[in-house]
């Protein structure tokens, strides 16, 4: 019998051929190959196959890779961004990236960046993971409504998810750990970013919470890999308008949201967007994803409610 997580990828995958059918896939890869821009994709933790695959129809395609120091020295030195270029990275340093992923950049020789949130890799595990697997542990309103941990002031959630890794074990470890990205950071293809302390929303944080997560982050990552961190990836990809402030002030150089459409050098560098690669999506449905053309059907979905309201919360997930 289908789940619902099967059952939104079958539905996804139709949507997608039929995305593809129209051509706008060959039309958005044709304005990349003719546009200064570069498509910004970020995973989390994807199977071999899917990250091969992926960067196979790139490859294919005539694409070039970018390192993060190609990125950062097209904005310092207002350089155009390479047409047909596609920037790699990976947010929160899932541990299975080390055995699905890093075996394939080193044979490849690619270029990716690894954003690494510092608490959760002395914890072992997320936080919302492990908040999501024990929810009958939270306190009220946590303990129905998970998802409102993320819509409370920093301080607050950061008492709650301590009070549960407190009374429950974090388990299994699904993150990297210290030495584990002391030894990935010595790799020429790999460039470590920060994902903050916490992976915590900065606009959720006050002042000194938000210049903690920033600066604090960064000293630990150049502690641990021994080379300077330079850029930023925001946690859920929320930013507000402190935050490049004190991106700058602490000494970044780049800072990379979730807001959907190509890289180009009239974007502010401290808020450069990124396409998220859906770790069970399709082959043919992510590259949807890495041209932006996803959103725009899903939007188009919402506006015909209430009669494809179900379908419409599927395909979005």
């Amino acid at each position: 019998m289908l789940n619902g997580r099967s059952v939104r990828n079958i539905a996804a995958w139709m949507t997608a051929t039929s995305i593809r059918a129209t051509g706008a896939i060959d039309r958005a890869n044709e304005n990349a190959t003719e546009t200064n821009c570069t498509l910004g994709l970020y995973f989390h933790n994807p199977s071999r196959d899917l990250f091969v695959r992926i960067v196979n129809w790139f490859r294919k395609h005539g694409y070039r890779f970018l390192s993060l120091n190609d990125l950062e020295s097209c904005f310092n030195t207002a350089t155009p961004l390479p047409k047909s270029s596609v920037w790699i990275s990976f947010d929160d340093a899932w541990r299975r990236n080390l055995t699905e992923v890093i075996p394939v950049i080193q044979d490849w020789n690619l270029p990716v960046t690894v954003f690494v949130p510092t608490e959760e890799v002395r914890r072992g595990r997320f936080w919302f993971t492990h908040a999501a697997r024990n929810a009958d542990a939270l306190p009220e309103p946590f303990r129905k409504n998970v998802s409102q941990l993320w819509h409370v002031p920093e301080s607050t959630r950061q008492r709650v998810v301590a009070g549960l890794f407190e009374s429950i074990s974090p388990g299994d470890r699904e993150v990297m750990c210290v030495a584990e990205i002391t030894e990935i950071a010595k790799l020429p293809q790999v460039t470590i970013g920060s994902h903050s302390v916490n992976h915590a929303l900065m606009p959720n944080c006050d002042e000194e919470q938000l210049r903690k997560e920033i600066n604090d982050s960064k000293r630990d990552l150049e502690q641990w890999s021994g080379r300077p961190v330079r850029a930023f990836s925001y946690p859920n990809g929320d930013f507000d308008k402190r935050t490049a402030r004190v991106l700058s002030e602490a000494g970044y150089s780049l800072g990379f949201t979730t807001q959907e459409h190509a890289i180009t050098l009239a974007d502010d560098r401290y808020y450069l967007p990124r396409f998220s690669i859906m770790d069970d999506g399709s082959l043919t449905e992510n590259i949807c994803h890495a041209f932006g053309l996803w959103s725009p059907v899903v939007n188009a979905v919402k506006a015909t409610r209430p009669h494809r309201e179900f379908l419409s919360k599927e395909l979005n997930y």
